[in-house]
């Protein structure tokens, strides 16, 4: 087991050597007289790092993600190594960022669609569902009484084309007084 500094396992996952110190302090990384196993202290970073397992005591499994031989110290002579790739969280592959912005443009989406309602530009749905049932059943109602209405006139007319003249002029009134009273009467 090769111990290392908490500076050098800082600069492995590019966080400051202070970082790494809160973290043995807390309790979150185990060290050896201030020495770090790398091996297991990576696995601790991992879990203590990933968003959706805050609080969590134990590391989940997860069957999609290979595992990987430790990391051995490297001599001064060897090539700067890039830090390890953060473990994948339980956010369906996404970052925690990634996810937060989602939430954030559907909460400002949710705040355009409220104030267009308050401002008057978008309606209930089911009003105006109510509103059209309305006026289709005032119409329906008007043209069903419209023989009742115009057969004692009709009756005594022998002209064919006076008969659809009285139709037609009751028609047009009616659909005069429904839009002059918008559909509610």
């Amino acid at each position: 087991m090769t111990l290392i500094s908490q500076r050098e396992f800082g600069r492995r996952n590019g966080v400051s050597g202070e970082a790494i110190r809160k973290a043995v302090r807390a309790g979150r990384i185990p060290s050896v007289d201030g020495k770090i196993d790398p091996a297991q202290a990576q696995a601790a970073w991992d879990v203590a790092r990933d968003p959706a397992r805050a609080g969590r005591s134990q590391p989940r499994e997860s069957p999609s993600v290979p595992k990987t031989p430790p990391q051995q110290h490297r001599s001064a002579g060897d090539p700067p190594q890039s830090a390890p790739a953060s473990f994948p969280s339980g956010f369906g592959g996404h970052s925690f960022s990634e996810v937060k912005t989602r939430r954030e443009q559907v909460l400002l989406a949710r705040d355009q669609v409220e104030l267009k309602r308050l401002l008057g530009e978008l309606v209930d749905a089911n009003q105006v569902r109510r509103e059209i049932d309305s006026m289709i059943y005032n119409v329906k109602s008007k043209l069903l009484a419209l023989g009742h209405k115009l057969a004692p006139r009709l009756a005594v007319e022998n002209d064919a084309a006076r008969c659809k003249e009285i139709v037609d002029d009751e028609i047009r009134q009616i659909l005069t007084d429904l839009a002059a009273s918008g559909g509610q009467q």
